[in-house]
């Protein structure tokens, strides 16, 4: 009888453990977005770039940030140049991402960690029939540099996100055109892809926040962008390269319960429930061999929605719009342990998230915005106090 009590024991402990295992895979870091709980920001200065006829500024992943704080981006979108900027909007290259011999520009394109812009494109196949997806490499003059051919993605596939590992790898995220109909094709989950430097097909990989919505839960996600080809997954979501050799991918994920404590007041007990919906926002952080492991951030008091993210000197900044009220938030990350290092509070809530920059003891945040007259360009910046 012992032993078999011993035996019971020893099952009910794994399967305990197991349990536990996976609720805190499952459990997200609860973000406390009110205002009190914020660093503020005070603006720094402005200054006017020499782009104009700017109708509207651009989504995340067609602004991008060197570790010199040099802004690329791409105007007009979607099928513009790529300029780069530096930090008071004086141009200093151009990156023309058009050419004769190919068939179609992307909107897509990523820096790398040395500076260099990796655009997608597609080109014809030897008998002109189908489109073969090309990564093309410009150096930091823009001059083509390189191509490679990727290999393994099935026909008539739209590249929606590219980022590149350290070592040369790429990750890209698209989907198959598979029906004209706008309003089915924006809820089909992306196809996600690592590939080798050389283009080799790797491994196809499944990130939280792919999935649309399950039947008979409400939409939660909510976009800036009228895009209607793209995506719900990729809509709101950004890619970035990391100093540690991973990617890290956003996606505004499905609401799971959290738990929310609310401290006693006089006369009465600390309330405690965990039955609160709120926005769940996933950084996939991608390995070169394919792995992943994810940070979760979740906020119960309003919803929230990825609205770009910038990647310095190993750290991550995540910018989180309110859906509900005007304003927006940043979110300081260490990129190797996920540890959240700051949170502040952004009320220009019509620009877009252009760099991070950590400046002795203030944190730098430039965004961009449209200035009138002449819908110009503007380069702004706001540091912590």
């Amino acid at each position: 009888m012992p032993n078999r009590i011993r035996i019971f024991a020893t099952i009910f402990l794994s399967t305990l453990l197991s349990a536990l295992s996976a609720a805190t895979v499952a459990c997200a870091q609860v973000i406390d977005l009110s205002a009190q709980a914020q660093s503020k920001l005070v603006d720094a200065g402005e200054w006017n770039s020499r782009i104009d006829n700017v109708k509207k500024l651009p989504p995340p992943g067609q602004i991008r940030c060197n570790q010199k704080g040099e802004i690329y981006v791409r105007v007009p979108y979607p099928y513009g140049e790529v300029r780069r900027l530096d930090g008071e909007g004086y141009d200093v290259t151009s990156y023309a991402l058009t050419e004769r011999d190919l068939m179609d520009s992307t909107r897509v394109f990523n820096v790398a960690l040395d500076g260099n812009v990796f655009a997608a494109y597609y080109r014809y196949d030897k008998d002109r029939q189908h489109r073969v997806p090309v990564i093309v490499e410009f150096d930091g003059y823009g001059n083509k540099k390189s191509e490679v051919k990727l290999e393994g993605l099935p026909q008539n596939f739209d590249i929606l996100q590219l980022a590149v590992f350290k070592d040369g790898g790429y990750f890209v995220s698209g989907r198959r055109t598979l029906t004209s109909n706008a309003a089915r094709q924006v809820q089909e989950p992306p196809l996600n892809a690592v590939f080798s430097a050389e283009g080799k097909l790797l491994k196809a990989v499944k990130l939280d926040g792919d999935e649309p919505e399950p039947a008979g839960v409400p939409e939660r996600r909510y976009s800036y962008r009228n895009d209607m080809e793209l995506t719900n997954a990729v809509l709101n979501g950004d890619a970035v390269s990391g100093q540690d050799g991973r990617i890290f991918v956003v996606r505004q994920a499905a609401s799971v319960p959290v738990v929310v404590e609310t401290p006693a007041a006089r006369g009465r007990r600390p309330q405690r429930d965990t039955g609160v919906q709120g926005s769940r926002v996933v950084i996939n952080a991608i390995s070169r061999d394919g792995s992943i492991t994810k940070m979760q951030f979740q906020n119960y008091l309003t919803e929230m929605v990825p609205s770009g993210m910038q990647e310095s000197k190993g750290r991550l900044t995540l910018q989180l719009k309110n859906t509900r009220y005007s304003g927006s938030y940043y979110i300081l990350l260490d990129e190797k342990t996920g540890d959240t290092l700051g949170t502040f509070d952004s009320s220009a809530s019509s620009t877009a998230f252009a760099c991070y920059q950590s400046i002795g003891l203030r944190h730098q945040f430039t965004v961009l915005r449209i200035n009138q007259p002449n819908d110009r360009l503007a380069v702004a910046t706001a540091v912590s106090k």
